[in-house]
């Protein structure tokens, strides 16, 4: 198989050099790092966050059940 024929029966070709992998860790890493610090910033505001953030998904869900229902 040369390099320009497709190497999966999708017709994509899977290359994925050392590099990317490293940039997607870094990526990763850097994500996680936000998350952590917005939580421990959010952390004196805890309950308001937890019923907002509660609240919210709760309304999602509920929006998710209507559209299946009326298929």
């Amino acid at each position: 198989m040369s390099s320009g024929e497709p190497s999966s029966p999708t017709g994509l070709r899977h290359v994925l050099k050392r590099c990317h992998m490293f940039i997607i860790a870094i990526g990763g890493s850097v994500g996680t790092g936000l998350f952590i610090a917005s939580g421990a910033i959010i952390s004196p505001y805890a309950m308001k966050t937890k019923i907002h953030t509660i609240a919210w998904i709760l309304s999602v869900f509920a929006s998710f059940i209507r559209c299946s229902d009326t298929s």
